[in-house]
């Protein structure tokens, strides 16, 4: 099966897709737990500290040339197996 990356970039930056996701999945589970058990909230902390943590350990922004704070600056990461 051959992907394109073109296909790959529309699929991700899907308004719809991207509007969906982060108001069920994130949010839905954002809200697990209850009192001081937030299992939900440390999840998604977890998850976003990682990939902040990818993002930066390879340092992308520099390796390809471009400013984080442009509009349109998108980068994929994709990992197998974690």
């Amino acid at each position: 099966m051959i992907i394109i990356v073109e296909e790959i970039l529309r699929y991700f930056n899907d308004t719809n897709r991207v509007d969906n996701e982060h108001s069920t999945l994130y949010l839905n589970i954002a809200q697990v737990g209850a009192f001081d058990t937030y299992y939900g909230a440390d999840f998604l902390l977890a998850w976003y500290n990682r990939n902040i943590r990818i993002f930066c350990l390879f340092n992308i922004p520099r390796i390809l040339g471009v400013d984080i704070y442009e509009k349109n600056f998108f980068c994929l990461i994709m990992c197998v197996g974690n």
